[in-house]
């Protein structure tokens, strides 16, 4: 269990929207048997390009917006994508 609070914690780094006040809505599934914890977060960040610093062990399997495929670009710990206006994106 300790091991997911920093890969969590990562997961909730967004730089440098950060400082912009992102808002996250997080459905999280916990599944300590299997050694797996599934995220879904709901994101409200300013309309732009932005980059999130996440945990290498973080597999992002998705983006959307509004309900349609976001494209998204993933280099490392950063993931790269442009925020529509509106500014919620689901990771």
């Amino acid at each position: 269990m300790l091991r997911i609070l920093p890969a969590l914690a990562a997961f909730l780094m967004a730089w440098p929207a950060l400082a912009a006040g992102v808002h996250h809505d997080l459905d999280v599934t916990l599944d300590p048997p299997a050694r797996r914890l599934e995220v879904r977060d709901r994101l409200s960040l300013p309309p732009g390009p932005q980059t999130l610093v996440l945990a290498p062990e973080l597999t992002v399997a998705e983006a959307t917006a509004g309900g349609k495929p976001l494209p998204f670009e993933r280099r490392g710990m950063a993931l790269t994508l442009t925020v529509p206006a509106g500014g919620e994106v689901t990771l």
